[in-house]
Formats: C-alpha cells, sequence, structure tokens
C-alpha cells in the first residue's frame, strides 16, 4: 500500500507541477533607447525602417537583461523546467524578427 501511496503522491506532484513565468518587455531585456527614439523623432514608418535595417544586428542587452539570464541558467538540461519567460512586446514584425536574433545570440531559451 505504501508503494502505490508513493505512486500517487508522484503523479500529483507532476500534474501539479508549473514553471515560474516571467513576463518581460523586449525594452526591459534589451536597450531600445535608440530605436525609442528613432521612434518619436521620426515616426513609425522611419522605426520600422530602422529595425529592418538593422534585423541581424543584436541588441545590447537592457536593464533586466542579468537577472533574465540567471533566472534561465535555473533551468538544467534534461530536466523540467522551472522557469521560462514571455517576451511581451507591442512591436511590430521587424522588432520581432531582431529581437528573435538576439535571443538565439545570448542562447535566452
Amino acid at each position: 500500500m505504501d508503494d502505490l501511496k508513493q505512486l500517487y503522491v508522484n503523479i500529483m506532484a507532476q500534474s501539479l507541477y508549473k514553471p515560474l513565468t516571467i513576463g518581460i518587455s523586449t525594452s526591459a531585456l534589451f536597450d531600445l533607447r535608440e530605436e525609442h527614439d528613432v521612434f518619436l523623432n521620426k515616426g513609425i514608418e522611419e522605426y520600422r525602417k530602422f529595425q529592418f535595417e538593422r534585423r541581424r544586428e543584436i541588441m545590447k542587452p537592457g536593464t533586466a537583461f542579468c537577472v533574465i539570464q540567471k533566472l534561465l541558467q535555473i533551468n538544467k538540461p534534461g530536466e523540467k523546467q522551472r522557469v521560462e519567460v514571455a517576451l511581451i512586446s507591442r512591436n511590430d514584425i521587424e522588432t520581432g524578427i531582431r529581437a528573435r536574433y538576439s535571443l538565439d545570440h545570448y542562447q535566452l531559451d
């Protein structure tokens, strides 16, 4: 009976397990001050052009970058993910593409 009880506890623990999910804005993860200035001073079309022209240019780390990097290091290969990060953005597809390249570059998975 103890084995059955332990099995039940293990199954319940696995089914209740959920990773810590953190939502963060693109502008907190990456330094987008220059891009923001382009948006404010030249408008949305110039901003989109600016991002498209730099789509393969890696974004610099922002104010929350180190915290997110450390939190993601809690995850260990081959184990259940303990921390996941959701990148929240109101940006256009050009910024999203650039953010994806930057995430890959910094290995923030």
